[in-house]
């Protein structure tokens, strides 16, 4: 019997901390043709992820949990996959949001109030979700919470989105600092009369040769440790951005230590926004913990954010510090093309990107495969026998428009405020949602052990000041979502049809 239909009066629920509640469920088994993965998530013989074939299931298990995948993940593991998962693209624009957004002051003030409130909180309340509904992924708890079907599939189409303009922005960064590195190799007098040929040719030469490739497998598991490579990447860039500051020999930079108007300490939203965007990742970590409380969740939330925190304000504040308002939307950019460390720090940069590509492809491909087969009536057997050739025509149609965008878009800075607009949907939309669930429709999300019928009035008023915490956060994160998302959307479709019309970007000396 699921859950979900259980028709109960309205009880009462004895702690706002829920218990370790997957702990108590059998263990199931999912058969796949490439061996037997455990997979605890499934209630009454039905499997919480029943959209997406055992390939997928399977590539989703191994992402999260490779070396432990009977046994779970330890809580240092689930802090790494988060960081690593958070960690990426994004950090390299930070210093330039910190020049846009008034200094380093608004820099901090901004991030850490967002995390704080928004993006620790509402990682929390999704594992939380995940539990409460008996959900694996992202879609299917924003699904059980909400009790529709709508929402899911609205939600897989911007997992889509929020993927596909990722994968531009990494390809775009991929020339970026493919170009530099070709400058480096053959010097700056060859260099200057072919620079924008040279980005294309790198370009298509990485995007071809190794992006597509390894969009070809339908498991991604062998992804899993080239993981260690992009978060020791970023480790790098961070490492260098703060030591080429007290090596810099260049005269003093302009700073600004206060935002010119009110509006401008918002510019670092988007930014902020893409940096944290690793919320769809958090929910099959949570359920992957070998411990699942949310004591322990918190504490894991509470570790990975701090940490993410400090590499982004590391690179912000250091980053701006060296280069002031000529700082471009790609720090690297900003550092000689002949210098030795930057020239590493780019080389790990492009190949983290390289690796991240077909991972986002992955999990774009999971939710446009499944909106298909929703859209024909389709069951999962006859989807997964029908798949072969629509996997490789939709594979490939996905490789050539994200690499055409790619070439088309001059820098980075023209896709982060779009990035964080879709970002702010998982970060605070869907977890809004979800806040909502937890307080209007408890009666058939709380499993039947939770449920305390002959309640005291003490319970009974606890349980009430409970649904009103629920329902103000719920009602709070939305208004800020449809804040967020007009803001950073609004002004990243403008900053692109800018471009369009005169071919200019806001830094064009970052871009030679």
């Amino acid at each position: 019997m699921s859950l979900i239909n259980t028709e109960i009066r309205r009880p009462s629920v004895r702690s706002l901390d829920y218990p370790d509640l997957l702990s108590e469920r059998r263990t199931e088994s999912i058969r796949s043709r490439t061996g037997t993965i455990e997979h605890p998530f499934l209630i009454d013989g039905e499997a919480s992820y029943r959209d997406s074939s055992n390939e997928e299931v399977e590539g989703i298990q191994a992402i999260v949990d490779v070396k432990a995948k009977h046994k779970g993940t330890t809580p240092h593991g689930a802090v790494f996959i988060i960081m690593n998962a958070a960690l990426g693209a994004a950090i390299l624009t930070f210093p330039y949001a910190t020049s846009q957004c008034g200094g380093i002051f608004s820099l901090l003030i901004m991030q850490y109030l967002f995390v704080i409130l928004c993006a620790g909180p509402a990682m929390v309340v999704m594992g939380v979700c995940a539990d409460v509904g008996g959900a694996s992924v992202y879609q299917e708890v924003v699904e059980v919470m909400t009790g529709s079907k709508v929402a899911k599939y609205s939600c897989e189409v911007f997992i889509i989105a929020l993927n596909f303009f990722a994968a531009i922005a990494f390809l775009v960064l991929i020339g970026d600092q493919g170009q530099e590195i070709v400058h480096y190799m053959i010097g700056d007098e060859k260099y200057q009369d072919n620079a924008e040929l040279i980005r294309n040719l790198v370009i298509l030469s990485m995007a071809g040769g190794v992006c597509f490739p390894l969009c070809m497998p339908r498991n991604v598991s062998f992804l899993t440790y080239p993981g260690l490579v992009s978060f020791a990447s970023v480790c790098y860039v961070m490492g260098t951005v703060f030591v080429m500051y007290f090596l810099r020999t260049e005269e003093a930079v302009v700073t600004v230590s206060k935002p010119a108007n009110l509006s401008a300490v918002f510019l670092v939203l988007p930014t902020v926004a893409f940096g944290y965007a690793c919320h769809i990742s958090a929910v099959p970590v949570y359920c992957a913990l070998e411990r699942r409380t949310t004591r322990g969740w918190v504490k894991v939330v509470a570790t990975a954010m701090a940490l993410i925190s400090m590499v982004y304000s590391v690179v912000g504040i250091f980053g701006y510090l060296t280069f002031g308002d000529m700082v471009c939307a790609d720090v690297l950019l900003n550092y000689d093309f002949n210098n030795p460390a930057v020239f590493i720090a780019r080389t790990g940069i492009m190949v983290s990107v390289m690796m991240s590509y077909p991972l986002v492809h992955f999990f774009a491909r999971i939710c446009y495969e499944n909106l298909y087969r929703a859209a024909r009536g389709w069951n999962v057997e006859y989807g997964v026998r029908t798949w072969t050739v629509r996997y490789y025509v939709q594979t490939t149609m996905w490789f050539i428009v994200t690499l055409l965008l790619a070439i088309l878009i001059p820098g980075i800075d023209q896709l982060v405020n779009i990035i964080g607009s879709l970002g702010a949907l998982f970060i605070l939309g869907y977890p809004g949602l979800c806040f909502l669930g937890l307080a209007l429709n408890k009666a058939n999300h709380v499993p039947e052990h939770q449920l305390d019928i002959n309640a005291s009035e003490e319970e009974e008023r606890i349980s009430r000041r409970n649904d009103r915490i629920f329902i103000f956060a719920g009602c709070a994160y939305l208004v800020f979502c449809a804040f967020l998302f007009g803001l950073a959307f609004a002004s990243g479709v403008e900053q692109m049809a800018g471009i369009s019309t005169s071919g200019q970007v806001d830094n064009p000396q970052c871009y030679t």
